[in-house]
């Protein structure tokens, strides 16, 4: 008969070809907390291959289906270092002895001691330790092809990313890192590893949703709010739901005139929370913007510290001035982001969707690319390129007809010129090209899965990347070093998995492209076609 144990710390699955005698000490290859054998351990001799150790495939947003069981004490099957225990034992029985009536104590001490101590010797004698449990990360959407090597590879990375991420949490549930964006770093480590494929009982993911869920009451930065709010809507947990509004509902607060997001974002009170929300749902009725009825009572209801605010400015506004400057696009493809998300929670958000699709139409350089701020031609950036397409895109989603996207000119433009910053795959194992900032990385990868390219002028934009983050990934894990405002080891690991994951936070944004694309079918191909 085989045996099975569950690591009560990592949750690793420890099986056996031999029994585990009930009581005995087996440590966990994985993390090296002592488990106890128990009667229950014995299971029928056909079981094979070691468990996922807490991670199970992504299947939108939902857990296993086996229920998540109570997280047991850890101290009742952690045994701490012999040596130690022994000194305190030692320790306490000389206190009492010297205070009189604890001999008893004190032998009972040094009987538990030797016991522990003699179940630990033991168990290192029979039972050698098992195999680390093998990670197995679900494979991405199909977009590129790969080779058995090459799937191999990016396996391999992704395992040894998710490793690094799980055992650099801090105790707090966040990640540490530059002290500005802490707050922000538990919804982007936790957001990151259920995108690989981590269980949503995982010790690791529940201890960032409780930190999520305690910061959001006092959340203002737009990246914080952003990422929340993403976290929060991929666990896609019914308790969150009054918490994604009010994120919602904050970004929305704290849109600019220009229709773009700085670094924060005002705190609403309860009544203003109603009252903003009352608001946008009277606007969001048919021809609203264009009477004086409701839409001008409730611009009236509003309090005054949301009169101002642009969500209730007309969006019958012509191109121009008005659009241009007022917060970065960096934050404001964030807050892009969550508030396309949030309208899958039914939250009327599309005004603030088109004044930021606006922003982007009149903002765009005459070369297709878009600067960090809204004005034209000030050091135009690739990054803040994919920021542009990605507001490009959300004007068509929210349109209910439109031509095929890939045929709009502003968005081939757009492409052409990100595709002059993505390099071509070498195709050499000794390559070690530079490392390219990891939040460019990401925005490609962000804008080939939203747009479904293979390929940017010709170039594997995937193959490209894999090659450069297979010869930069360090021991441990991780990416660092990449460059960039707020950057560090957890930022970059992040945007290195999701791209390797090909991570689509939008993926109903894409289906809709994909849609008007089958109904309005291009005559001549954006890109060049993909060379393979």
């Amino acid at each position: 008969m085989a045996s099975k144990l569950t690591c009560p710390q990592c949750r690793a699955v420890l099986r056996s070809d031999k029994p585990i005698p009930a009581g005995k000490v087996v440590k966990c290859p994985r993390c090296r907390f002592a488990i106890k054998g128990s009667a229950q351990a014995t299971i029928p001799a056909k079981s094979t291959a070691l468990a996922d150790a807490g991670v199970a495939p992504r299947c939108a947003g939902h857990g296993p289906d086996a229920p998540a069981l109570p997280e047991p004490d850890i101290r009742s099957v952690a045994l701490p270092a012999p040596s130690r225990l022994k000194g305190l034992a030692l320790a306490a029985a000389l206190v009492l002895l010297l205070g009189g009536g604890g001999g008893l104590l004190a032998w009972y001490c040094f009987a538990t001691v030797n016991s522990a101590q003699a179940e630990h010797d033991q168990a290192s004698d029979r039972l050698p330790d098992l195999p680390e449990p093998e990670f197995k990360p679900p494979k991405p959407r199909p977009l590129i092809t790969l080779s058995k090597e090459d799937e191999e590879k990016v396996e391999a990375i992704i395992r040894r990313g998710v490793a690094y991420l799980k055992k650099s949490q801090t105790s707090d549930g966040s990640w540490g890192g530059a002290p500005q964006f802490v707050a922000e770093f538990a919804a982007m480590g936790g957001l990151t590893l259920l995108e690989c494929g981590v269980a949503l009982d995982d010790p690791v993911v529940q201890k960032a949703t409780e930190h999520v869920r305690k910061a959001a009451a006092r959340m203002t930065k737009t990246y914080g709010l952003a990422l929340y709010l993403l976290f929060l809507e991929k666990l896609n947990d019914p308790r969150d739901r009054d918490i994604i509004e009010k994120l919602a509902l904050r970004l929305v607060a704290g849109q600019t005139a220009a229709g773009g997001w700085a670094y924060t974002c005002p705190l609403l009170s309860d009544d203003e929370h109603k009252l903003l929300l009352t608001t946008l749902r009277e606007l969001s009725e048919p021809g609203a913007d264009k009477s004086t009825g409701k839409a001008e009572s409730a611009k009236k209801l509003a309090a005054k510290k949301l009169q101002n605010l642009a969500v209730l400015r007309s969006l019958e506004k012509k191109d121009g001035e008005f659009y241009r400057g007022g917060g970065d696009n960096s934050n404001t493809q964030f807050a892009l982001l969550a508030l396309w998300a949030a309208r899958r929670h039914k939250l009327p958000v599309e005004r603030s969707l088109a004044l930021v699709v606006q922003r982007f139409h009149s903002s765009q350089n005459e070369d297709g690319s878009w600067n960090y701020s809204g004005h034209r031609n000030a050091s135009p950036l690739p990054t803040m390129t994919c920021a542009g397409l990605l507001g490009m895109a959300v004007g068509y989603g929210l349109a209910s007809q439109a031509t095929s996207a890939l045929e709009d000119a502003a968005i081939k433009k757009a492409l052409e010129h990100v595709s002059k910053h993505v390099g071509a795959a070498t195709k050499n194992p000794k390559s070690r090209a530079p490392l390219t900032p990891m939040y460019f990385l990401w925005s490609v990868e962000r804008v080939a899965v939203l747009y479904q390219l293979q390929d940017f002028g010709g170039k594997n934009w995937y193959h490209w990347g894999l090659e450069m983050l297979a010869a930069h990934q360090k021991p441990d894990g991780s990416w660092s070093g990449s460059g960039g405002h707020g950057a560090s080891a957890l930022v970059d690991t992040c945007f290195a998995l999701l791209f390797l994951q090909r991570v689509n936070l939008a993926q109903d944004l894409t289906d809709k492209i994909r849609d008007l694309a089958a109904n309005n079918p291009p005559q001549v191909s954006a890109l060049p076609p993909a060379k393979e």
